[in-house]
């Protein structure tokens, strides 16, 4: 599976599917400076938290951390329970019910965001929040940080978390 392949079947934008087409696996880990970007990558090589709980942990962690890069901007307390759920999920002190908990209330709080016309950043950030904690939408919790913060950051957030020997391993078994 090539890589262009993997961001595909994650719904990646056609700009980075564009970018990884003529890169290694190797080279795109290490240059890419879209956390979203290697956060779908990530979720299409460990799609299942039932398969591979501990890569899904990693994979919401990142995304907590990424979305904590705009907690300023975040203007509910229900999204900022998400992120810090999010983490705590990331990091094995809660589990998966609680975290869901939190991405519902999450959910409301975005959607009480957007109706109420706050600004795109308080949007943004709330639905980074909601995001982050709903274990399969890791990627649009970066993106969603990557709006309203520093996208380079959360590259290097990812790359802090997740290995590119993680990311090769995976991509390997599916090739087999």
């Amino acid at each position: 599976m090539k890589l262009q392949d993997v961001l595909k079947k994650q719904g990646a934008c056609n700009e980075a599917r564009v970018w990884v087409k003529n890169l290694s696996p190797e080279e795109a880990y290490a240059t890419c400076e879209r956390g979203d970007w290697l956060l779908w990558m990530h979720g299409a090589l460990y799609p299942d938290f039932h398969t591979h709980p501990d890569q899904v942990r990693k994979r919401v962690l990142v995304a907590g951390l990424a979305a904590n890069l705009v907690r300023n901007k975040m203007t509910d307390e229900r999204s900022i329970a998400a992120v810090d759920a999010a983490i705590a999920f990331g990091m094995g002190v809660i589990g998966i019910d609680e975290l869901n908990e939190a991405a519902n209330a999450a959910c409301v709080a975005a959607d009480a965001a957007a109706a109420a016309a706050s600004t795109d950043d308080a949007c943004a950030a709330a639905y980074a929040a909601k995001s982050a904690a709903y274990a399969a939408k890791a990627a649009k919790a970066a993106r969603a940080a990557v709006y309203v913060g520093d996208e380079a950051k959360s590259a290097d957030i990812f790359r802090a978390h997740i290995t590119l020997d993680e990311m090769l391993n995976q991509l390997k078994q599916l090739n087999q």
